[in-house]
């Protein structure tokens, strides 16, 4: 075994609190402790001192997660012989991570399918929806919403031009 340490940093799109706890999970046994915006895990514990730029003398592996808006920076400092599984450990949060996204897009898509859908069925009944209210009320960001409009509206153009409708009807002829 040898003594070689080897550190390894990796940027990884997506939600940092999902992220973390993703790395955490796939971690083996451990120490951790939260800093800020730093969650540091080790192999024995670590007391005191700033977890990003003090390296450990305690442990045989330490990991830290500096968290950021919309993504989050995993660094690993191992021996050489754990730094294979370590960088497994790192693309399996990489593809759960990308996988969780894709996830996002095709619920928020749809989200604002419906969203959409409310905004037409309020103003066929004479009402006068505010999208900015309506994206406020339901979570999403009214620019994303006012694009998705966008498309929405051009799916309706198309639908209308060619005889399409979005409205099926049951028949029950005996």
């Amino acid at each position: 075994m040898s003594d070689e340490r080897l550190t390894i940093e990796e940027t990884i799109a997506g939600d940092s609190w999902w992220i973390t706890a993703i790395i955490e999970h796939l971690s083996p046994p451990h120490h951790y402790s939260i800093l800020g915006n730093i969650w540091q895990a080790t192999e024995q514990p670590k007391l005191g001192g700033d977890p990003w730029n003090e390296p450990l003398d305690l442990s045989r592996w330490e990991v830290a997660v500096r968290r950021d808006e919309a993504s989050a920076t995993i660094r690993v400092t191992a021996p050489a012989e754990q730094m294979k599984a370590w960088r497994w450990r790192i693309e399996q949060v990489r593809r759960i991570a990308r996988a969780a996204q894709h996830h996002h897009r095709r619920v928020t898509g749809s989200k604002f399918e419906q969203i959409l859908d409310d905004y037409y069925e309020i103003k066929a009944r004479g009402g006068s929806p505010n999208l900015r209210e309506m994206a406020v009320a339901r979570g999403v960001k009214e620019g994303s919403l006012r694009q998705a409009k966008i498309r929405y509206d051009e799916q309706r153009r198309k639908r209308s031009i060619s005889g399409e409708t979005n409205i099926s009807y049951e028949t029950n002829i005996e």
